[in-house]
């Protein structure tokens, strides 16, 4: 890895950038990779004696369709990643609360796959949680766009 362009890193192989879902062979060398993310939008596959950088993209729910979707009585699965003051001035009916900060201890009273919501205030810290919990293999997770700023009061 030579730096960080933007958030990303930037990677390189046999000095030159790695291209995204772009293959590279390995089968005559041996490499040591230390991956520092700031952001973890990458991941790292090697597959096959081939590695590929490839960007992981999040789902996102508008505000709207949740509220209808509430509003016909369906049973989403909800998770507020607000803190605790913010989750004091209203969350959406059926939601758990687990802050962002206790994602890393509490993520296994989420589903690992199906739809699951996740919601904050703006959509900037529920989307940090789908990239933590996408890289830690979940599936179906859906950041609600516009956060609880858009949604208003439940």
């Amino acid at each position: 890895m030579e730096g960080l362009q933007g958030n990303l890193p930037v990677f390189t192989f046999a000095g030159q950038p790695v291209r995204r879902n772009q293959p590279y062979c390995l089968e005559t060398i041996s490499v040591h990779l230390t991956l520092l993310f700031k952001s973890s939008k990458l991941s790292l596959k090697i597959p096959n004696n081939e590695v590929q950088v490839m960007e992981q993209e999040i789902d996102w729910i508008t505000t709207d369709e949740v509220r209808q979707r509430l509003e016909r009585g369906e049973a989403l699965k909800l998770v507020d990643v607000r803190e605790p003051e913010e989750v004091a001035l209203g969350m959406l009916p059926g939601a758990i609360h687990i802050p962002l900060g206790e994602l890393p201890y509490r993520h296994g009273e989420i589903p690992e796959d199906g739809e699951v919501i996740f919601v904050c205030r703006s959509g900037n810290r529920s989307g940090r949680a789908c990239e933590y919990l996408q890289h830690l293999g979940y599936r179906g997770l859906k950041n609600m766009a516009g956060g609880m700023l858009d949604y208003g009061n439940p």
